[in-house]
């Protein structure tokens, strides 16, 4: 990681990170899900959640977020996402699923 100095307000900058005025961050944390669920974002598969928390940065906007896994998916929720912004979703188990094949799946998101 290469580090510099902001020279407008004298403070270390991360010239590898990427821009936060057109993109945002969806940080999730894991829970009950399996470290192979995918996370889905609008149609755009993110990556498999492999640590308990897992961060990707996204385009900002309205879009729907689930988990995949083969032909298993979870509960899809919507969320909007303003540049720079950065929301927190954990996975949790869906109690109301009773077919969860039309429900949705048995792992839904609840926001912090």
């Amino acid at each position: 990681m290469r580090r510099a100095r902001d020279k407008t307000r004298d403070v270390p900058v991360d010239e590898d990170a990427p821009p936060r005025r057109n993109t945002a961050v969806l940080r999730v944390h894991r829970g009950p899900a399996s470290p192979d669920r995918v996370v889905v974002y609008g149609t755009t598969p993110l990556g498999p959640l492999t640590d308990e928390v897992t961060e990707f940065t996204v385009p900002p906007g309205h879009h729907l977020v689930s988990l995949k896994l083969g032909f298993h998916h979870s509960v899809a929720t919507w969320v909007t996402l303003r540049p720079g912004q950065v929301l927190d979703l954990v996975v949790e188990d869906n109690v109301q699923a009773i077919a969860p094949m039309l429900q949705g799946g048995f792992l839904r998101f609840h926001r912090t």
